[in-house]
């Protein structure tokens, strides 16, 4: 429904409208052109037609082929086995369409761009029923005759009563139902941004990322001291373990042997023998 609304408002107020879908799905980024905008409102976050290919490696009108290329795991959709988003962009950047890759497969594996092509052309050649599949699955139908007339979706005000019984009845809707009188009462769904402790400034996105760097790599000189003490201990451990043993041996020999008779017992021993006589 969403890709064929947006066909037809764009044959009905050619050039003179912007398609925005709101979203979390990034399915329909296919339906994109250049100026329209993707919005997913759970994070806020905006991605334009032109900027898909940055986000995804390739055009808006290959996001479909590259999905049927991967698979998509939401949508239970298989792909090819072993073909992740790189390599299925790689493809799709030198060829096109996957009907075009099909056309040239003895082309896939001479392609200095793909690690293992020749592993990825057997992979395309064994596994071409479910591509063609996966095709079918991930394209986004845009000719259907959705509305009679467009006017009809004007935007109007909310039926706030209507809107909170139905989805009362359905069991849903309460982040959304308290999203939306938010923004009835002049709030903004935005997250604030985060200040700094210190001086109440908000922070840039640049010096966060520097700091998180630095943390990073402090914690990780940590990790490799502490790695490089243990193994200086153990080592000392194994080269002191031979004299321990060898001095607690001589002890422990010490302890065996007889000890010689001292004066004092010699001389009660001499006592002893002369009464012994008498």
């Amino acid at each position: 429904m969403i890709g064929s609304l947006a066909n037809q408002a764009r044959k009905k107020w050619a050039g003179k409208v912007r398609i925005c879908v709101v979203s979390t799905d990034k399915d329909l980024l296919q339906i994109l052109e250049d100026k329209d905008h993707f919005w997913n409102f759970s994070k806020d976050e905006r991605i334009s037609g032109k900027d898909v290919s940055e986000r995804m490696g390739v055009r808006a009108d290959q996001v479909a082929e590259l999905l049927a290329l991967t698979g998509d795991t939401v949508d239970n959709i298989k792909g090819l086995p072993g073909v992740g988003p790189n390599t299925a962009a790689a493809l799709l950047r030198e060829f096109g369409t996957i009907d075009s890759m099909l056309a040239n497969l003895e082309s896939v594996e001479n392609l200095k761009s793909i690690r293992g092509a020749s592993r990825i052309r057997s992979i395309i050649e064994a596994n071409g029923a479910i591509l063609e599949k996966s095709r079918k699955l991930t394209l986004i139908e845009s000719g259907l005759a959705v509305e009679k007339s467009l006017d009809r979706l004007e935007l109007g005000a909310v039926q706030r009563k209507e809107l909170g019984d139905l989805f009362e009845g359905l069991g849903i809707g309460r982040l959304l139902l308290a999203r939306l009188d938010k923004l009835e009462r002049g709030g903004s769904l935005k997250k604030p941004e985060k200040k700094s402790e210190s001086d109440g400034t908000k922070k840039s996105p640049k010096k966060s990322a520097k700091e998180a760097a630095v943390k990073t790599e402090k914690k990780s000189a940590k990790k490799n001291a502490a790695k490089s003490a243990s193994k200086k201990a153990k080592k000392a451990v194994r080269k002191s373990a031979p004299k321990k043993a060898a001095n607690a041996a001589r002890r422990s020999a010490k302890k065996k042997m007889p000890t010689a008779p001292t004066k004092t017992a010699k001389r009660s021993a001499k006592k002893a023998a002369k009464k012994k006589a008498k």
